[in-house]
């Protein structure tokens, strides 16, 4: 028995479990650092096998809170609930085999430590890339995240606007990945390793003092409502009514406001039966010269759902949710689940996403770049929804992850995207985290979660655009994947023999 391979395999595993606590609400993002410099001091050996540990780990803590959804709003008795979030922690680590495997073939013995730093760093950053879009996308627990909401106590924070979430990942992983190789290397390779590694970090330092966009135009006055309306009742029929009351007494002092928003589904009745209703609110918020954006179901001529938001009042347009979250919005394998519990015919799951190209909204003058729930954690797609925003404005329901880490991820997801685009981002939730993003990424302010209330603030309309909004992602990715392909070309040259393989 390998009793040395089977402790590294566990400290591996151990190190996939403690890499979550880099994230909020923990914001201990040493440890991110350090699981990440175990993950490649190891990975060395049984290279595959270890992707699929840490990955596994990693997500059994980190994406915890699906077991919430599933038992307490989708009935399943602990056990099924315990087994189905095993079973999609295992599926949602299984790519990162293909990126072990590859891991593999291209590090090759004897080869450049700056060279392997730098190929690791780019096979992180590709899969962290590819699950932004593989099978509709999962981008949960990339590790830039762990720099966001933290200020400067955050060392790679200012690189956000630059490059993004993905790259600053990439300059995390390159940086821990060259410190790990020069306490371990020989001396020569040790001082080339240093070298680089003075260049990234000065690099890094100099993005933090940076300002790439500023304040124009007048305060604008906002208010977020929140409802908090128990998901149990909140889809029955006999709710609508009381639901509507309490968004309408909630704002009956916010008529004048320039911006209110209420949360995603807001009204659970549907828009086509809404009419004459929104009219009326429209007509009053106009009086007021208020804009009002809100969450309601839609549907298409054919009769399929919609998650919609609607602007009226002072503002107009329409937007209809893209990115659909799987299972609570739509079911795949659908004839084979259905019916199987109640988490596979949760209200709204039979959604249709909307039109790749829709009209910003508007409120007054401003351009709103919209995203409903779980779209803001796509950081190409809300940089690519609306050219120059003077607002980002996100509106969800997180009650389905009661008092679990879920809402807080969320929160920071968000918080990254006012970062890389240098927007404030308004976030409209119905029981929390209903916030005020600044656009270096802080929370201006706050509503208590699981409390009805309205929070009002005021932030301003930003002219300019960082590096980030100009080139996104493409870029980075393209740098990594020549970095991938030149190294796995060499390999080949210098070992024929894996040709046959």
């Amino acid at each position: 028995m390998d009793i040395s391979g089977r402790r590294s395999d566990l400290a591996v595993v151990a190190a996939g479990l403690i890499f979550p606590l880099g994230f909020s609400p923990f914001y201990f993002w040493p440890l991110s650092l350090l699981s990440v410099g175990v993950f490649f001091w190891l990975t060395a050996e049984r290279t595959v096998r270890r992707y699929f540990l840490f990955a596994f780990g990693s997500y059994l803590v980190g994406t915890s809170w699906i077991y919430v959804s599933i038992h307490e709003h989708g009935n399943a008795p602990v056990m099924l609930a315990a087994l189905l979030v095993f079973l999609f922690v295992l599926g949602i680590s299984l790519p990162w085999i293909v990126f072990g495997w590859l891991h593999r073939r291209v590090m090759r013995e004897g080869s450049a430590a700056v060279a392997g730093a730098v190929l690791f760093a780019s096979l992180w950053m590709l899969r962290e890339w590819t699950y932004t879009w593989f099978l509709g996308g999962f981008p949960w627990l990339l590790v830039g995240y762990t720099q966001v909401g933290l200020g400067w106590i955050a060392p790679f924070s200012g690189t956000l606007p630059v490059v993004g979430v993905l790259g600053t990942g990439f300059l995390i992983v390159l940086v821990t990945a060259l410190v790990l190789n020069a306490l371990r290397d020989a001396e020569r390779q040790r001082r080339q390793q240093l070298f680089v590694l003075g260049v990234v970090v000065l690099l890094v330092v100099a993005c933090l003092p940076l300002s790439w966009v500023k304040e124009t135009g007048e305060p604008i006055r906002v208010s977020l409502v929140q409802g908090n309306i128990a998901q149990s009742t909140k889809w029955h029929p006999d709710s609508r009514g009381p639901i509507l009351e309490t968004y309408l007494s909630l704002t009956e002092t916010e008529w004048g406001q320039d911006l209110v928003i209420w949360p995603e589904a807001a009204l659970t009745f549907f828009r086509e039966t809404a009419d004459d209703l929104l009219n009326q609110i429209s007509e009053h918020a106009k009086t007021t010269g208020t804009t009002l954006i809100l969450g309601l179901p839609d549907a298409t001529d054919e009769g399929r759902f919609l998650n919609a938001a609607v602007a009226i009042g002072e503002g107009e347009g329409e937007y209809f949710k893209k990115r659909l979250v799987a299972f609570g919005e739509y079911v795949p394998l659908e004839d084979q689940l259905r019916g199987l519990i109640t988490f596979f015919d949760l209200p709204m799951s039979r959604n249709v996403p909307g039109p790749d190209r829709q009209r910003p909204l508007t409120a007054g003058d401003l351009l709103i770049s919209m995203s409903i729930c779980y779209e803001v954690v796509f950081p190409e797609m809300v940089r690519s929804q609306v050219a120059s925003p003077d607002l980002l404005v996100t509106i969800s329901n997180d009650t389905w992850f009661g008092s679990s880490l879920g809402p807080d991820q969320h929160m920071q997801m968000a918080q990254a995207r006012a970062m890389e685009n240098g927007r404030f981002l308004l976030r409209a939730t119905n029981n929390g985290i209903t916030g005020v993003v600044a656009p270096d990424g802080g929370l201006q302010s706050t509503l208590p979660r699981f409390e009805a209330g309205v929070l009002k603030s005021e932030v301003r309309a930003m002219t300019g655009d960082t590096p980030y909004r100009v080139l996104g992602d493409v870029p980075w990715i393209v740098l990594a994947f020549l970095v991938v392909a030149v190294s796995l070309m060499q390999r080949f040259r210098l070992r024929p023999d894996l040709q046959k393989e």
